[in-house]
């Protein structure tokens, strides 16, 4: 789930990259609920998720999350305003991906820096308590 606000700049990846290329990053683009942790954990668990598709799904992960951190430091609590799920459900929506993602030993090192960004943010901005559950979104 990216970031409220962010711009894609390239439509059809196929016009820079190759098949394959496009086909790993069509398999990240799914939909997470935000409000359901059996959605994260299965689109990461799915049997024809490839490594390399992990791999891409991770890292784009901790790209976002890293932007996140950096934003964080310069607006402080106003960026919590940016997305569906408020402070809370952004930091329980990365902790439920970083559970959920496997890999061995191709992922650990990824899945380490995105462990360290999250404690970093939650140090920063949620006094260190990591969030266990998403909260209660209010329904329109």
């Amino acid at each position: 789930m990216g970031r409220v606000g962010a711009v894609r700049c390239n439509k059809d990846p196929t016009l820079r990259f190759s098949q394959g290329v496009h086909k790993i990053v069509s398999e990240t683009k799914t939909t997470l609920n935000h409000e359901n942790k059996n959605s994260c954990k299965s689109f990461i668990a799915q049997s024809d998720l490839v490594d390399p598709t992990q791999i891409v799904s991770a890292a784009d992960k901790l790209h976002n999350l890293r932007a996140i951190l950096m934003d964080y430091r310069t607006e402080h609590d106003k960026l919590w305003s940016r997305f569906n799920g408020g402070k809370e459900g952004t930091f329980w929506y990365y902790a439920t991906l970083l559970e959920a993602f496997s890999g061995g030993k191709r992922l650990s090192p990824l899945l380490a820096e995105l462990d360290r960004t999250l404690t970093t943010l939650e140090a920063l901005a949620n006094n260190g308590r990591r969030v266990e559950q998403p909260p209660r979104l209010p329904t329109s």
